[in-house]
């Protein structure tokens, strides 16, 4: 795997992440949703999808989610960990906005481009792309060559 690609999965995760707490968010809509009028007798009932059967799936599900979640979010420190000991403040700025920060747009991920990352550090797109970023993977290299 090649420094870039191992990078890139930070990027990746907050996309799955994302996914993970909205099907999580729908489970748990789908396991409070009854409709109950009161005043009127009930006429049949059934034994299988109760409200207690429905939670109960709901939280069987929310543990496997949020299991899945916990090891999403074990990569993206051992991303943030590497990316923290590059001494270069520029560089592990550009890298945090690259591979690690995004925003939310109509609760979708968005991550930064090229632009707005050499607009944030003030430097021009390419001189970001096609100096400071190679150093930025060269030292991350380093960092990953020595952990082995």
């Amino acid at each position: 795997m090649t420094v870039k690609e191992w990078l890139n999965r930070g990027r990746k995760l907050n996309t799955e992440i994302d996914i993970l707490l909205r099907e999580k968010s729908r489970a748990l809509g789908a396991a409070t949703e009854t409709v109950q009028r009161l005043g009127l007798e009930k006429v049949q009932t059934t034994p299988a999808n109760t409200s207690e059967d429905k939670i109960v799936d709901y939280i069987a599900y929310s543990e496997i989610v949020d299991g899945q979640i916990n090891n999403l979010y074990k990569i993206k420190s051992e991303i943030l960990q590497v990316i923290n000991q590059i001494d270069d403040n520029v560089l592990r700025t550009l890298l945090l906005l690259r591979y690690v920060s995004c925003e939310t747009d109509d609760e979708t991920y968005r991550f930064y481009s090229w632009d707005e990352i050499a607009d944030k550090l003030g430097y021009s797109r390419e001189w970001v792309t096609k100096n400071l970023h190679p150093r930025a993977l060269e030292a991350v290299g380093k960092i990953l060559k020595n952990l082995k």
